[in-house]
C-alpha cells in the first residue's frame, strides 16, 4: 500500500478524521473539522485555511499522507517507531462518515483487547500502549500531532472508534455572547442641512465583539471559528470568521433614507459555530438619525482665488457665557443641531500662533471670511473676519459678532 496519495484521497482521509500533510511539510498539518479545513503550523493555534496557504500545486500534488515525517522512513518504523496505518480509502475500518463499521483488536501491556463488529472493543487487564492496528486506527499520529478534533480518537488497547463526527454540544454548554456598537459617521455632523428632500441617508459603523467562556477554550465544545454577520433588516452588511475573544471593526455602512431626528436604525449581529447546536447568538444596537439643522453658521471666502482650508479658532457663546461650540471648522457650514440661537449669542473668530485648539505657526494672506447665520431658508450676514497675516505671521483677531433680535427676525421674514 502506498503511503502517499492525491488531494481527492486526502479529502477522504480528512473527513475520516485523519490529519493530512504534504511530504515536505514537516511542521504543518491540515485537518477537516466543523465543515472547514484548518491549518496548524507547529504548536500555533489552528487557523482556517486561506488562499495563500493552499494553491494549484497542492491541488495537483500526489504526495499527501496521514503519516508524520518520523513514520515515513522505513528504518525508523523498523526500529520501533509507533505509527498509524497509511490511509486506505477502501478500508471501511478507517472510520468514515459512519464512524467506522469494524474495530481491530489491539494489544496493550498487561492485557489484550478484541474488536467488535459494531466498532467497539472490549479489553481485559490494563492497556498502557497503542499498537499500529488498534489504538491509532482513525486517530491522530503519535509524533508531530497538532491536535485532534473533538471526538474520534483511537481506543487504548481496544477497538478503534476513530472518525466519529463531533458529538452535538450539550444544552448546558456556556456559549459566548456577541455584542455590537453603533456610531454615527454621517457627514456633515452634527445635523443635516435643510433642503427640500425631507429625507436623508445615514452612515453608521462600529465594532463587533465575541466573548469567551470556560467552554470556548481549545478542545471544549464552544471552541472554534464562528461565522459572524451584521445585518440591517434583511440586508447583510458585513460577515467574517471570528474566534472567541476577537473584536473587529465592521466598517461604515450607509442606510436609509430616513427622516432626520426621527428615524431610528437597528443593526443586528449574529454568530454561529458551524456543525453545532448553538443556534444564532445575537446582539443588537440602535441609533436615531441626526436632526435637521435648526441654525447654521456659514463661513465663506472673500479672497480672490480662494482661502486656505481652515477658518481658524471659532468660539460660540450663549448670552449667559456658556460655550455652545469651540473648534476649528472648515469653510462652509457649521451646523448647530438642536441648539437654539437667541439674541445676545456671540461668535468669535481668531487666529493664534500659540493658543486655542488649533495653534498656527504660519503666514497666510488668504484668510478673509464672511460670516453668515442661517435658519431654514433665511440668512443674514454677521460680518467679516480678516485673518490675513502675511506681513508678520502674527496673531489676528479676535473678531466678535453678536446675534441681535433684529437679525433673528430677519431670518423668518418672507
Amino acid at each position: 500500500m502506498s503511503i502517499f496519495f492525491d488531494w481527492p484521497t486526502a479529502i477522504l482521509a480528512g473527513k475520516a478524521g485523519h490529519l493530512v500533510r504534504r511530504k515536505e511539510w514537516t511542521d504543518r498539518w491540515l485537518r477537516y473539522y466543523n465543515g472547514l479545513w484548518w491549518l496548524r503550523i507547529g504548536t500555533a493555534t489552528p487557523t482556517v485555511v486561506k488562499a495563500s496557504d493552499f494553491g494549484r500545486e497542492e491541488f495537483l500534488s500526489s504526495d499527501w499522507t496521514n503519516l508524520p515525517p518520523e513514520c515515513v522512513t522505513a528504518a525508523q518504523a523498523a526500529s520501533g517507531q509507533t505509527c498509524p496505518n497509511p490511509f486506505d480509502p477502501t478500508d471501511p475500518g478507517d472510520g468514515g462518515t459512519d464512524g467506522g463499521n469494524s474495530g481491530n483488536g489491539g494489544s496493550g501491556s498487561g492485557g489484550s483487547g478484541s474488536g467488535g463488529s459494531d466498532g467497539s472493543g472490549s479489553q481485559s487487564g490494563t492497556s498502557n500502549s497503542r499498537d499500529s492496528n488498534g489504538g491509532n486506527k482513525g486517530g491522530s499520529p503519535t509524533t508531530g500531532d497538532p491536535g485532534t478534533p473533538t471526538g474520534g480518537v483511537g481506543g487504548s488497547g481496544g477497538g478503534g472508534v476513530g472518525g466519529h463526527p463531533p458529538k452535538p454540544p450539550r444544552s448546558s454548554v456556556q456559549w459566548p455572547t456577541v455584542s455590537i456598537t453603533m456610531d454615527d459617521y454621517t457627514d456633515p455632523s452634527p445635523c443635516y442641512p435643510q433642503d427640500a428632500s425631507g429625507t436623508k441617508k445615514a452612515s453608521f459603523g462600529g465594532t463587533v465583539t465575541l466573548g469567551t467562556t470556560a467552554d470556548t477554550v481549545e478542545g471544549k465544545p464552544a471552541a472554534g471559528g464562528y461565522f459572524v454577520s451584521v445585518r440591517n433588516g434583511n440586508t447583510v452588511l458585513w460577515s467574517n470568521i471570528m474566534w472567541p475573544g476577537d473584536s473587529i471593526d465592521y466598517g461604515i455602512h450607509k442606510v436609509g433614507p430616513g427622516i432626520p431626528g426621527q428615524s431610528s436604525f437597528t443593526f443586528e449581529v449574529r454568530a454561529h459555530l458551524p456543525n453545532s447546536n448553538c443556534g444564532d447568538i445575537t446582539g443588537k444596537a440602535s441609533k436615531t438619525m441626526q436632526p435637521w439643522c435648526s441654525y447654521e453658521f456659514q463661513f465663506w471666502c472673500e479672497v480672490s482665488g480662494g482661502c486656505h482650508e481652515g477658518v481658524g479658532w471659532v468660539t460660540i457663546r450663549s448670552p449667559g457665557g456658556t460655550n455652545l461650540y469651540e473648534g476649528c471648522p472648515s469653510q462652509g457650514v457649521l451646523g448647530m443641531g438642536n441648539t437654539t440661537i437667541t439674541a445676545g449669542t456671540d461668535i468669535t473668530v481668531q487666529y493664534s500662533n500659540g493658543n486655542g485648539p488649533c495653534p498656527g505657526g504660519h503666514c497666510c494672506d488668504a484668510a478673509v471670511f464672511r460670516l453668515e447665520l442661517h435658519n431654514g431658508n433665511g440668512s443674514a450676514v454677521l460680518g467679516t473676519a480678516n485673518l490675513n497675516n502675511g506681513s508678520d505671521c502674527g496673531d489676528r483677531g479676535p473678531f466678535t459678532f453678536t446675534v441681535t433680535q433684529a437679525i433673528l427676525d430677519s431670518l423668518n421674514s418672507p
